[in-house]
């Protein structure tokens, strides 16, 4: 869907060799749905992808757009079951979803 939109798409792999224990299931649907909903609402620009080692030791997946964004009024109610903001306005240089998605602790 992207390349069909004229969206780059990018992942950046800033950590190596991590081993990450979790249900495959789950993990590739959360992200699929995020990479999916953020590829959506971005009508020009990029959409990027990083997985990276947090400071505390956390291995972190991060999506980054360059679409209409989620508003701070909506921010608090972003994960309750069955929510969802109503569409918002498109400006070129909007924040996107930058959510962090998934903190891993190092064993």
């Amino acid at each position: 869907m992207a390349e069909r939109k004229g969206i780059t798409l990018t992942y950046i792999q800033d950590q190596s060799n991590a081993r990450v224990f979790f249900d495959e299931y789950c993990l590739t649907t959360a992200l699929s749905n995020l990479l999916d909903n953020a590829i959506k609402f971005t009508e020009r620009g990029e959409v990027i992808c990083r997985s990276y080692r947090a400071p505390d030791g956390r291995l972190c997946v991060e999506i980054r757009d360059t679409g209409i964004g989620i508003s701070r009024k909506y921010l608090p109610h972003l994960f309750e079951p069955f929510s969802q903001e109503q569409m918002g306005q498109y400006t070129p240089t909007g924040p996107g979803a930058d959510t962090e998605v998934f903190g891993i602790e190092r064993r």
